[in-house]
C-alpha cells in the first residue's frame, strides 16, 4: 500500500505562487534592462563604428522607423497583451497566427513606403539618406516582428523568454556587426540590415519556444473580429503614442532640411550619452502604475510621486553634473575623438534635457494609475504642437545646437503642464 502524497498547507502553497510571481517579475525588469541596455550599447557601437554623417543618416532613417513602431505598438502589440490574456487566452495560438498575418500586412506596406522614399532620395542625389531607407525598409519588418515576439513570452507568463530572446538579439547583433566593421562593410545601410537579421532570428527563436507555454485550445477567432477589437481598443493608445513620439523625433525628420548629415549625426550621438537616466526614468514608469494603483489613497499616491521624481531627479543631476565637468573625456572613451568637436555645444542643453524628464514618468504614471489616461493625451499634445512651432522657427536659424534646445523646451512644457495638472488634483 502506498503513502499518500504529502498535504501542502495552504500557506505553503500561497508561499510558492507568490515567489513564482516575484521570480516572473524578476525576469520581467531584466527583459526591460536588457532591452534598454541593448538599445544604448547598439547606439554607442554605431556612433562609435560609423562616420558622423553616416550615423545621422542612420539617425534621421531610425526615426522614421520609431514612427512605425509606434503605430505597430499601438494597434497590434498593447491589445495584443489585453486580449491574449483575456478573452483569447484558451486559443491563444489561434490568436497570435491572426496578429502574426497582420503583422507581416503591415510590414510589407512600411517596406513599400521605406522602399519608395529610400528611391526617392537617391533620385534627388541623397545618396546616404536614400540607403538609410532602403536598409531600414528591409529590416523594419523583422525589428517589429521581434517587439511582437517579446512581447508574446509575456502574455505566455514566460518573460525569462523575451529576456533570452534579448540577450541572443545583443549576441548576434554585436557579432554580426563586428564582422562587417572588420571587413570595412559597415555602413548607414548594412547597419540596419544585421538589426533586422538578428530581431529576425530572435524573434523566431522566442516564438518557437513561448509557444510551448501557450493554450491551443479551438476557437472561433476571426480575422475581422480581431481587427474591430485591436482598432476600439489601440486608436486612442495610437494618439496618445504618436504626441509622446513627437517632442523627441519629429524635429529629426525636419532636421536634414537645415542642418548637414554630420551635425545630426554628432546630435543623435550625443544624445545617446544621455539617454541612461532618461531610460531608467521610462523603465520605472511602468512599475510605477501597479505601486499608484495598489495604494488606497490620494495621498499616499502623491507622496510617492513626489520622491520617485525627487529620486530620479538626484540621479540624473548627478549623471548631468557628470557629463558638464568630464563630458570630453567620457565622449572620448563612448565614441571616439571624431565626437568631442560637439561636446561644448550640446552637453548644457542636453543635460538640461535629461534633468526635465525626470518627473515625467512619475506623472505620466501618475495620471494612469487614476484612470486619467486622457490628461497624458492632452499634455503630449500640446508639446507636441509647441515643439513643432518652435523646430519651424528655431531649426532654420541655428540647425543640431537649435534642435538640442527645442527638445529643452517641449520637455519643460510637459513637466510644467503635468506638475500643474497635479497641483489641480490634489
Amino acid at each position: 500500500m502506498t503513502e499518500p502524497p504529502p498535504r501542502i498547507s495552504p500557506a505553503a502553497s500561497g508561499l510558492r505562487r507568490y515567489w513564482a510571481w516575484a521570480q516572473k517579475g524578476g525576469w520581467a525588469v531584466m527583459d526591460q534592462a536588457l532591452f534598454a541596455g541593448s538599445n544604448f550599447i547598439v547606439g554607442l557601437l554605431l556612433a562609435r563604428w560609423l562616420a558622423p554623417a553616416a550615423y545621422g543618416a542612420f539617425s534621421t532613417a531610425y526615426t522614421v522607423f520609431l514612427l512605425f513602431g509606434t503605430l505597430h505598438n499601438a494597434l497590434w502589440i498593447d491589445p495584443m497583451t489585453v486580449y491574449g490574456s483575456g478573452r483569447f487566452r484558451a486559443g491563444y495560438i489561434h490568436y497570435q497566427r491572426i496578429l502574426l498575418k497582420e503583422h507581416w500586412r503591415f510590414g510589407a506596406a512600411a517596406f513599400g513606403l521605406l522602399l519608395m522614399a529610400g528611391i526617392g532620395f537617391i533620385s534627388l542625389d541623397q545618396d546616404s539618406l536614400g540607403w538609410s531607407f532602403l536598409g531600414l525598409a528591409a529590416a523594419s519588418p523583422l525589428i517589429l516582428f521581434l517587439w511582437l515576439a517579446r512581447r508574446s513570452a509575456y502574455v505566455a507568463l514566460e518573460p525569462r523568454l523575451a529576456t533570452a530572446g534579448g540577450a541572443l538579439y545583443l549576441v548576434l547583433y554585436f557579432g554580426l556587426a563586428s564582422a562587417l566593421f572588420k571587413l570595412e562593410w559597415l555602413n548607414e545601410t548594412s547597419a540596419l540590415i544585421v538589426m533586422g537579421v538578428a530581431s529576425g532570428i530572435s524573434g523566431q527563436w522566442i516564438l518557437y519556444r513561448s509557444r510551448r507555454h501557450a493554450a491551443s485550445a479551438p476557437m472561433e477567432i476571426s480575422q475581422t473580429e480581431v481587427r474591430a477589437l485591436h482598432w476600439e481598443y489601440g486608436r486612442w493608445a495610437l494618439l496618445t503614442a504618436l504626441f509622446s513620439w513627437a517632442p523627441a523625433n519629429l524635429l529629426f525628420l525636419l532636421l536634414p532640411f537645415f542642418e548637414n548629415l554630420e551635425n545630426i549625426g554628432g546630435l543623435r550621438a550625443m544624445l545617446t550619452v544621455f539617454q541612461p537616466p532618461i531610460q531608467i526614468n521610462s523603465a520605472l514608469a511602468a512599475l510605477l502604475v501597479t505601486l499608484y494603483a495598489s495604494m488606497e489613497t490620494l495621498n499616499a499616491r502623491r507622496r510617492l510621486a513626489l520622491t520617485a521624481s525627487a529620486a530620479l531627479g538626484a540621479l540624473t543631476a548627478a549623471y548631468g553634473a557628470l557629463m558638464l565637468f568630464f563630458g570630453t573625456t567620457v565622449i572620448s572613451f563612448l565614441l571616439g575623438p571624431q565626437y568631442q568637436g560637439y561636446v561644448d555645444s550640446f552637453k548644457i542643453p542636453l543635460a538640461a534635457l535629461a534633468l526635465l524628464t525626470a518627473p515625467i514618468g512619475a506623472l505620466t504614471s501618475y495620471f494612469k494609475a487614476l484612470e486619467q489616461p486622457q490628461v497624458v493625451t492632452r499634455v503630449m499634445f500640446l508639446s507636441a504642437i509647441i515643439g513643432a512651432v518652435l523646430s519651424v522657427i528655431v531649426l532654420p536659424l541655428f540647425g543640431a545646437v537649435g534642435a538640442a534646445w527645442v527638445m529643452c523646451a517641449t520637455y519643460a512644457a510637459i513637466t510644467i503642464n503635468f506638475l500643474w495638472r497635479w497641483i489641480r488634483n490634489a
